[in-house]
C-alpha cells in the first residue's frame, strides 16, 4: 500500500483557468490528480494525451467535455473516459478527480488542433 498526503502531492497550472494538484506513486501503473477549470481549456483547438488512458471523476460543478465528433455534458458524481489519443477540451466550471494508466507525465500531454 502507498499513500499520498496533501502536503506531498504536486501542484501544476496547465492554463490560468486550469490547475491542480497530482498525486504520484513510486513504481505504481497509475497515478491520480484533482483538477479545477473555470472556463474553456484548452483556450482554442484541442488537447491530447499520447500514451494515457484517463477517467475522470466530477467533484463539483458542471461542464462538458468536446471533440471533433461529440459534446458531452457532465455534472456531479459523473465518471468520464478518454481513451489514449483522443483529442478533446473541457468546458465549464468544474473540479475533477482524474487516474491515469500508464501514469501520466506532462511529454505526453499535447496541445493540437
Amino acid at each position: 500500500m502507498k499513500i499520498v498526503k496533501p502536503d506531498d502531492a504536486v501542484s501544476f497550472k496547465n492554463a490560468e483557468n486550469c490547475y491542480g494538484t497530482e498525486a504520484s506513486f513510486d513504481g505504481a501503473p497509475l497515478n491520480g490528480a484533482l483538477i479545477t477549470v473555470k472556463g474553456r481549456y484548452p483556450e482554442s483547438g484541442y488537447v491530447m494525451n499520447e500514451v494515457c488512458a484517463e477517467l475522470a471523476f466530477v467533484v463539483r460543478g458542471s461542464g462538458r467535455v468536446c471533440s471533433d465528433e461529440e459534446s458531452i455534458e457532465f455534472g456531479v458524481n459523473d465518471n468520464l473516459y478518454l481513451a489514449s489519443g483522443e483529442k478533446f477540451y473541457w468546458e465549464g466550471d468544474f473540479d475533477i478527480y482524474t487516474i491515469c494508466t500508464p501514469a501520466f507525465y506532462p511529454e505526453q500531454h499535447k496541445e493540437v488542433q
